[in-house]
């Protein structure tokens, strides 16, 4: 008897038998097929499922959050400073001045009231004299501009060899000439607070010329001499390059004062 062969007469190692026993079933491998396929789109969908939930939490987070939302504020808007324009002389003006700008009375005033003061002031200039500018206080006025709130003069101690009816006249056409540059402003009329080159007496007359001519524009007067800003018609400084920083301090105390009231923001 030959043991090499068992059951059909094949030899155990025969391929095509092999062959037979493992041969996959093409139903079996669809099935599998099918199975993979449904594991993944029921995966795809439990993942949509998931990032839709989330997106709705946060869609409703992000509600919540927008209803106890309050913005900030809009900023306030800040109005512009005054314009103050001053016409003047040296009791103003930085030629020939021994201090810096930073220690005159406009730049004091300027810091105290919050307001931005603007000059053509001139060494030797009045109401009839042009000073070392070229200009008299009338040209100095018309050079204001048309949104300054306060057109200041101040001054006027060139003016003591001056006719007094001339320096009348020409007083008034300065603040006319102030009106038509700057319509809306309000003109203040400070006189001299140096005594100037000139009599005591003198010195009263024209001051009290300055007074009619500001009476007569409508214009608050004030006399420094007479209060005594920085001194009297006979010991005031005479000239604006004498004037010391307590001068220029006690100035800028008065100024302020006086003008204080005809600022919106006072």
């Amino acid at each position: 008897m030959d043991h090499g062969h068992q059951g059909d007469g094949r030899p155990p190692d025969d391929p095509l038998a092999a062959g037979a026993s493992h041969s996959p079933n093409p139903r079996s491998a669809t099935l599998l097929r099918v199975g993979i396929a449904a594991v993944l789109v029921l995966l795809c969908g439990v993942l949509a499922g998931i990032g839709a939930v989330r997106a709705a939490d946060e869609s409703q987070a992000a509600t919540r959050a927008a209803k106890h939302y309050t913005p900030p504020p809009f900023p306030t808007p800040t109005a512009p400073a005054p314009v103050i324009w001053v016409v003047s002389d040296d009791t103003t003006a930085d030629t020939g001045s021994k201090l810096l700008a930073t220690q005159r009375w406009p730049a004091l005033v300027a810091d105290a009231l919050h307001v931005r003061i603007d000059t053509r002031a001139s060494v030797g200039a009045g109401y009839i004299r042009q000073g070392q500018s070229a200009r008299t206080f009338g040209q100095q006025a018309a050079l204001a501009p048309r949104y300054a709130d306060i057109v200041l003069f101040f001054g006027g101690s060139s003016e003591l060899s001056a006719p007094l009816g001339d320096l009348q006249r020409n007083a008034g056409r300065a603040y006319d000439a102030a009106r038509a540059a700057a319509p809306n402003a309000r003109i203040v009329v400070i006189g001299p607070a140096l005594r100037g080159v000139g009599t005591a007496q003198r010195l009263a007359q024209v001051e009290a010329v300055l007074q009619r001519a500001a009476a007569a524009a409508h214009a608050p007067w004030v006399d420094p001499l007479k209060e005594q800003w920085i001194g009297t018609s006979s010991n005031a400084p005479i000239h604006g390059d004498s004037l010391t920083t307590d001068n220029e301090r006690a100035l800028a105390k008065h100024v302020e004062a006086v003008l204080r009231p005809f600022l919106p923001h006072a």
